[in-house]
């Protein structure tokens, strides 16, 4: 495994002692890896909310999305950092500007920084802003995370400290797709399983070394997304012109079946639900739900009017709830039949989660909105606006507090309180 020079900087550790709770939110679309948190009461009783700006940061540039794990919350971002160089001169060492990736490692009570993990990596901006765009996995005290020029890393989640990495374009002849890898990492039992090459590659957690590959086609923008068949773990994964589900611990193939868009760019996750899938992209491409029983992939429906472009819908009671590319809502949509059953408008390319049967929604423009998840109607229990700029990143919901940030790297953390109740964190 080729090695490769990396900073880190600990900008402070604190030891903490304390004992996982259910309302973690640890990895990618959460503990079930479907957008839906399990937390109760989160919102109470109340009619009408506002949220309230507990904390602020900066995380830099990109896209990844927010996770919080035994009192602490990671993301990444992109950042230029002067650095020393040796220049062969008198002195020998100079500074320069770099980009950087960063690993954040933040008190998610207090927004303070606990420590940074940094090394060397290209804005890439390509018609949006650039950065990171895969969100850091937490499993058995590692950090796990994937870069868009596929360095492969996992971190203590301590101090930061680099356990091991690997280059998976290097070291195994994975091609960057064209926006760079999206996917976040997904471990299952000793294996950390990314969306690079044809139907992904695992590396060994135990020291990054390769358990398996299934070629070097590229990749699709999607995250694993782990299913159970006859008591195996599977995962599908959208590749540049295909999906497909493949064996966790083996890499070899269930099934596959193609799915291409404009610009090769397949982006949400499928959302898996027994025997069935739902697909949906945007570029004008739409949306299926094929059953796949007995390894057959058979096609039950598709429809043009949901056009699903950047972020993941969510799946609650045979209904599905998510952004549509086609006219910039929010939309639900009958699972059954590809039926829609209303939009709304003014969401933008935004995001979605549910918990306790309600929709957590952030527009494309920072406004941030609480609503029943039933598809008689929307109907809205709250909303204000948290942030500005382009929002293109999932909230999370995480210990009674939403967590969200924009492209620029501007995190922000809030509670919703009752509108008669004074704001005592109001900024």
């Amino acid at each position: 495994m080729r090695a490769y020079n990396f900073i880190t900087i600990s900008i402070l550790v604190l030891l903490m002692t304390v004992s996982a709770v259910a309302d973690d939110w640890p990895n990618w679309r959460g503990p079930l890896y479907n957008g839906i948190s399990n937390e109760p009461n989160w919102i109470g009783d109340w009619p009408a909310c506002e949220p309230i700006i507990l904390w602020e940061q900066q995380v830099g540039t990109g896209f990844s999305s927010i996770v919080v794990a035994d009192g602490r919350l990671y993301t990444m971002g992109n950042s230029e950092r002067m650095i020393e160089v040796q220049d062969g001169g008198r002195t020998g060492v100079s500074q320069k500007l770099e980009q950087m990736d960063e690993v954040f490692c933040l008190d998610p009570d207090t927004g303070d920084i606990l420590w940074i993990h940094a090394y060397p990596s290209p804005l890439v901006p390509n018609l949006y802003e650039g950065g990171p765009s895969a969100t850091p996995t937490i499993a058995d005290s590692n950090v796990y995370t994937f870069s868009k020029q596929g360095m492969a890393y996992c971190l203590d989640v301590n101090d930061g400290a680099v356990l091991w990495q690997s280059d998976l374009v290097a070291d195994y002849g994975m091609r960057v797709p064209t926006y760079g890898f999206s996917g976040s990492p997904y471990v299952d039992a000793n294996l950390v399983i990314y969306n690079a090459g044809t139907h992904g590659l695992a590396l060994y957690a135990a020291d990054g070394t390769l358990a398996w590959e299934t070629g070097t086609g590229r990749a699709g923008y999607s995250s694993p997304v782990p299913f159970d068949l006859e008591e195996q773990r599977f995962v599908v994964l959208m590749g540049e012109r295909t999906f497909a589900a493949v064996q966790a611990q083996t890499g070899e193939l269930l099934w596959e079946h193609p799915w291409v868009t404009q610009y090769n760019a397949n982006i949400p996750d499928p959302i898996m639900d027994s025997n069935l899938v739902f697909i949906s992209t945007g570029y004008q491409e739409g949306s299926a739900l094929f059953d796949v029983a007995a390894g057959q992939v058979t096609e039950l429906w598709f429809q043009k009017n949901m056009q699903t472009w950047l972020n993941t819908s969510v799946l609650w009671q045979g209904y599905l709830y998510g952004p549509n590319d086609k006219d910039k809502t929010l939309t639900c949509l009958q699972r059954e039949t590809g039926w829609i059953m209303w939009t709304q408008s003014g969401f933008g390319n935004g995001s979605v989660m549910l918990a306790g049967g309600k929709l957590i929604a952030l527009s494309e423009d920072g406004q941030l909105s609480i609503a029943e998840a039933s598809p008689t109607g929307y109907r809205e229990l709250g909303k204000g606006r948290i942030l500005t700029g382009k929002c293109w990143t999932v909230p999370v919901l995480a210990n009674g507090k939403i967590y969200a940030r924009n492209a620029m790297g501007h995190l922000v953390c809030v509670e919703l309180m009752p509108v008669e109740s004074e704001p005592v964190h109001s900024r």
